[in-house]
């Protein structure tokens, strides 16, 4: 594993962990936030179509991992990864540094794999990484509101 940590990843560290957030994001040139839990923020910087170039994030699985490379990040730091992701990192030449590495994400409940991470199981291409998850954002969207 490679580790080139660069300053514009150290910033970004600094700042999520100064401002609380669970991911920060830069194109080279802004800084993009959010505090929203989830992948959710994610797919919507993939779903913008722009381009990036690092990020900080709290948590990266394998679905947020394939985001990552979809969108075209260099670098990564996680405060928590799973191995699969950095699997991917590798795959996709993403630098990735992290401060805890763990074999799964689980769900919110904490009984059980994160939804996310099921949903991309068998995935390996970021464009079908994307589908996946909005696809499996949607179904739990329409189950929520059934309840």
């Amino acid at each position: 594993m490679r580790f080139k940590y660069s300053a514009c990843v150290d910033e970004l560290k600094k700042l999520l962990e100064r401002e609380n957030l669970t991911l920060v994001i830069s194109d080279g040139k802004e800084y993009f936030t959010s505090r929203e839990k989830g992948i959710r923020p994610l797919l919507n910087f993939a779903e913008s179509g722009k381009s990036f170039l690092a990020a900080a994030d709290k948590i990266v699985g394998k679905a947020a991992a394939l985001l990552y490379a979809f969108i075209g990040i260099s670098a990564l730091y996680a405060e928590v990864i799973t191995h699969d992701a950095v699997r991917v990192c590798d795959i996709y030449g993403i630098s990735v540094a992290f401060g805890a590495l763990t074999d799964k994400i689980v769900n919110r409940d904490g009984n059980g794999l994160c939804p996310m991470e099921e949903a991309v199981s068998s995935v390996n291409e970021p464009i079908s990484a994307v589908r996946a998850v909005k696809n499996r954002l949607n179904e739990l969207r329409a189950n929520n509101a059934s309840d």
